[in-house]
């Protein structure tokens, strides 16, 4: 398997957080952008505890959750991919045992683009 890491670069200025209504319905349900430097340093140092290398190929129901995640600097975009909740990891899979730190990573990412939801993602230990 090969070894991957999650960024190319450290330094994005902004990153944009979009639901889609499905994987085969491209409609925004809800989206966000952030473009506090910490903001974006703690999401990101959140997304590399996740183990970038996924052990399987999963396919979806098309009816299951999409989300992105853009991070962007310049013309520089880089896209992670959210499926039902599991975040497709740079080797191109997805993790087959559960993982607390993913589900915890989703929720918390969840209430960024949610924002009438009580739990405040800023306040979160990494």
């Amino acid at each position: 398997m090969p070894n991957s890491t999650w960024f190319p670069r450290t330094d994005y200025a902004s990153v944009e957080i979009k639901q889609h209504k499905s994987i085969e319905n491209s409609r925004i349900m809800q989206s966000a952008t952030i473009t506090d430097p910490a903001m974006i340093a703690r999401v990101m140092a959140r997304i590399e505890e996740i183990p970038a290398n996924g052990e399987m190929k999963v396919v979806f129901d098309v009816k299951k959750e999409k989300m992105e995640l853009r991070f962007r600097h310049g013309a520089h975009t880089h896209t992670i991919e959210v499926y039902d909740h599991r975040f497709k990891t740079p080797s191109g899979g997805f993790h087959t045992a559960h993982n607390d730190i993913e589900t915890a990573l989703y929720e918390d990412i969840d209430t960024l683009i949610h924002p009438k939801r009580k739990k405040k993602f800023a306040k979160l230990k990494m």
